[in-house]
């Protein structure tokens, strides 16, 4: 038995019993829409699409971009290569979408290819320009090799060797092919002349393109990792959803203001087992379940999660890790008078790196806001009265309140002689809580002055 048909046998029976798992995003997300195939390679190629378009393999079995062993393709630049089945429903019309993850070893003129059509350009195929190094995406009509039997997008910018790339394309037609590259848009010149897309009788391929009527089929020599295909341009927000899964397969906030709870989320993994781990925190529940809480600690500006998933039937093992940053978690508070008369001033402690802003209820402020002191003049005509003060660090927001009274402003009443002889007696109408403080022209005040 060759290695070649080893794989195949392997990959089947492993489909056999994992069929029934989903792809890795949100059970209702639109991304599960018209998939075909999902290959995330961890330990195989079964499709985890729903279509069991399980890969049929003649490579072995790499580490991947966060070196989980056995969790990509490698393929030598020779003679290694997956095969897609050959199926009708594989050989879409224009648009379709697809993305995987890619690192060159050497310079390689062929990625991959929906149709390894034998001598002609045919499906969509991924290559490398001799001349640069771009990075392009093809179509071609399965009938021959002239620039008229393709239309390609091409990067502005030739692929770094040794680099982890997510490259992800959206072709629509002639005229609307979209090339993504870790991410961003990166469209470059269009070559080429053709305008609708062809199928030959052969499958898709992966690692592999033959597009020469002379040479052999050039082979890529690289490692390839999680492949997507869709018979349909995804949109704008998918795409934005599809991005945020591979930079960030374990869904939850990056920046925790302070100790406190935060939950975290692995997608797509429905038979399997999970194993959680954090640093500078505390799980609090959830470490073997998809979904985790954890309560981080302020004693470190830097925290880490992780997760092991470990498939059910295979055993194989995948983990994500991820870094959080922990803020700081000061204790703000305002100070100034609780109870105020027409006006008071207020302020706030310093903090480093930071910038302020005030708000008010029942007032307005004498002058700016976006320091940490400000002046207020009261309304003593507001139904209540508070400032509010809002500090930023970094992503970090915090704020304090602070609850006024306003008192009534005294309306003095002297009663006494307004013609006098020497000695005269006045007094005032007396308010609870009141102080006062007599002041007296051209006589003495012989008691009671304060």
């Amino acid at each position: 038995m060759n290695l070649s048909k080893l794989y195949f046998l392997t990959s089947i029976c492993i489909s056999f019993f994992v069929s029934s798992l989903k792809a890795q995003f949100h059970e209702n997300s639109s991304l599960n829409q018209n998939l075909l195939i999902y290959y995330p390679f961890s330990c195989n190629s079964v499709d985890l699409s729903g279509n069991t378009f399980d890969g049929i393999v003649n490579a072995p079995l790499t580490s991947d971009r966060f070196s989980n062993p056995d969790n990509a393709y490698q393929f030598d630049g020779i003679d290694d290569y997956i095969n897609l089945p050959n199926e009708s429903a594989l050989k879409p019309a224009l648009p379709v979408t697809v993305a995987f993850w890619m690192n060159m070893n050497s310079t390689s003129l062929s990625i991959l290819t929906t149709d390894f059509g034998v001598d002609v350009h045919s499906g969509v195929w991924f290559s490398l320009t001799e001349a640069d190094g771009k990075l392009g995406v093809s179509f071609g009509d399965g009938l021959n090799t002239t620039p008229g039997n393709r239309r390609t997008r091409l990067s502005p910018n030739p692929i770094d060797l040794n680099t982890w790339y997510f490259v992800t394309a959206v072709v629509s037609d002639a005229d609307n092919i979209d090339l993504y590259l870790n991410y961003k848009l990166e469209n470059g010149d269009f070559t080429g002349s053709l305008s609708d897309i062809g199928y030959t009788d052969q499958p898709g391929s992966l690692g592999r393109k033959d597009g020469n009527n002379i040479n052999p089929p050039i082979y890529f020599d690289g490692t390839l990792d999680e492949f997507y295909y869709w018979d349909r341009a995804l949109t704008s927000t998918e795409l934005e959803e599809l991005f945020d899964l591979q930079k960030y397969p374990i869904q939850g906030p990056e920046v925790i203001c302070g100790p406190g709870q935060a939950e975290y989320l692995i997608i797509g993994h429905n038979n399997a087992g999970y194993s959680w781990e954090v640093v500078g925190g505390e799980i609090l529940s959830g470490a073997t379940t998809s979904g985790v809480t954890v309560l981080w600690s302020d004693e470190s500006e830097l925290g880490t999660i992780s997760v092991t998933v470990i498939d059910n039937v295979t055993n194989c093992e995948r983990t994500y890790s991820r870094t959080i940053s922990i803020g700081e978690n000061p204790r703000i508070q305002i100070v100034g008078p609780t109870f105020a008369c027409i006006s008071s001033e207020y302020s706030v402690n310093s903090l480093e790196n930071a910038t302020y802003s005030w708000s008010i209820n029942g007032g307005e402020f004498i002058a700016e806001t976006n320091t940490q002191e400000v002046s207020v003049m009261w309304d003593e005509d507001a139904e209540s009265h508070s400032v509010t003060s809002t500090i930023q660090v970094g992503e970090c927001v915090y704020s304090d309140q602070l609850s006024v009274t306003l008192n009534t402003h005294p309306e003095p009443n002297i009663l006494g002689n307004t013609s006098a002889c020497e000695l005269e007696s006045y007094l005032v109408e007396l308010q609870e809580g009141d102080s006062y403080s007599w002041e007296i022209s051209g006589g003495t005040i012989l008691s009671g002055s304060g």
